[in-house]
């Protein structure tokens, strides 16, 4: 190709330079602005376009973190739930077993009154003056009243059973810290009023059985000393009774017969009462049987023995005899007394006795006062310890005024310092007794 021809061809192919009227001049500002613009909407196109795309994906995100948060929601709920039905069963426990702790109380307060009434008519039988030592022992059970109210019982004081309150608070104390507000802790200490009350109570009826229990114990050793006393007594005299057939039936009683049973050996209680009481029945058959034989002086004050019983020389023949009772020196017109309770069989002049009077104690025992200078008794009449019979004397076979006094057993002269001596020690131990009854603190 020619030079020419291409230099034609590069002419054609070159653009022709646009006018000054074709021409648009932007600024660098309004480019920049432009442009963000097309990017933020750009921006703004991609994120609607992903949401209108993702919307179901949001959805349930948003759905899933709910359900979550209803979920622990419900979980806190049926936790405090669970913790108040927690907290309701264990006062419900502590209800039932404050309840049932009342009512072992009334039972054991019911089982002291009980006991009290038959410990007293213990003390009644057994006479030793041991009743104030009862009341004041059992003073708690004397201020029992049904009134009194579980909240307002005292130590010593009878508890009437009543519910404790159905509502409560939820309490969230810090450990360690205050209560949140000023009602939990009178609270607190309104729930443990009961607790602190029935300890009390139960400290007192324990108080008050041990009282019982030393009581019938005191009673049990008195009484088990004094048929000691009277057993010696009546072995020491040599007589032959039956103390249960000493006894004769009182009038105004009676009462189906019901033997005694060994239910009550399991009972400490019991069977120490039922020991007091046989000791008590055995005192009083014995003080009966005592109480008839002659154990009385049978003259006043402490008459001088001038001669005793046994082997002696007689003071008319001089010669070895036997000496059937003792003699008492006594000022002549002295008062002469039964020894013992009886019936007079004898209240004559009679050899040489003299002037005589024979009593018959029972048992095969009699009594005979001798040398009397007047008989103040007539056959067949009874007589008391005690009771005047007549008077010192010198009649019959006498060397001056004294008394004769003689002891026989079914008729068999026995020595009367067996039984003199026997009364005293009967008396010194009934002094003892008295003496240790009154020295006993209620």
């Amino acid at each position: 190709m020619t030079a020419p021809s291409r230099l034609a061809r590069r002419t054609a192919l070159r653009p022709e330079p646009e006018t000054a009227a074709n021409l648009l001049f932007i600024r660098k500002g309004t480019a920049l602005t432009l442009g963000v613009s097309l990017g933020l909407l750009a921006t703004w196109a991609a994120v609607a376009t992903w949401a209108v795309l993702n919307s179901d994906l949001l959805a349930a995100h948003f759905i899933a973190r709910e359900n979550a948060r209803q979920l622990d929601y419900e979980q806190r709920i049926a936790a405090l739930r669970a913790s108040l039905d927690r907290l309701a069963s264990q006062r419900l426990v502590e209800q039932s077993g404050l309840h049932a702790r009342v009512s072992e109380l009334a039972a054991r307060q019911a089982q002291l009154e009980e006991r009290h009434s038959l410990i007293a008519n213990l003390v009644g039988q057994s006479g030793t003056g041991a009743a104030s030592g009862a009341d004041a022992s059992l003073k708690p059970l004397a201020s029992l009243t049904e009134g009194t109210s579980l909240a307002d019982a005292q130590p010593g004081s009878r508890a009437k059973p009543t519910p404790l309150p159905e509502t409560f608070e939820l309490r969230r104390d810090s450990p360690g810290g205050p209560p949140p507000d000023g009602r939990s802790a009178p609270r607190r200490e309104s729930m443990r009023a009961p607790e602190s009350q029935i300890a009390a109570l139960e400290s007192s009826l324990r108080a008050s059985e041990t009282a019982q229990l030393q009581l019938v114990q005191r009673v049990l050793r008195r009484s088990q000393a004094q048929v000691e006393a009277l057993q010696r007594a009546i072995a020491e005299v040599g007589v032959e009774v039956d103390p249960a057939g000493a006894m004769p039936a009182k009038s105004g009683v009676g009462g189906p017969f019901v033997p005694l049973t060994a239910e009550g050996a399991a009972d400490p209680f019991k069977a120490l009462l039922d020991a007091a009481q046989t000791s008590l029945l055995t005192l009083d058959r014995l003080r009966r049987t005592t109480a008839a034989l002659p154990l009385a002086q049978p003259t006043a004050g402490e008459p001088e023995l001038t001669s005793g019983y046994g082997m002696r020389i007689d003071p008319f023949t001089r010669m070895p005899a036997m000496h059937t009772g003792i003699d008492f020196r006594a000022e002549p017109g002295a008062v002469v007394r039964a020894a013992g309770p009886g019936r007079v069989t004898t209240a004559e002049y009679a050899g040489g006795y003299g002037n005589m009077v024979e009593i018959d104690h029972g048992n095969g025992v009699t009594t005979r006062y001798a040398h009397l200078s007047s008989i103040g008794v007539t056959l067949g009449q009874s007589v008391a310890a005690g009771t005047p019979i007549g008077r010192v004397g010198s009649t019959g076979r006498s060397t001056g005024a004294h008394l004769h006094y003689e002891t026989r057993i079914e008729g068999a002269a026995v020595d009367p310092q067996r039984f003199l001596r026997a009364g005293a020690r009967l008396a010194q131990a009934r002094l003892q007794s008295t003496s240790s009854t009154a020295a006993v603190p209620p």
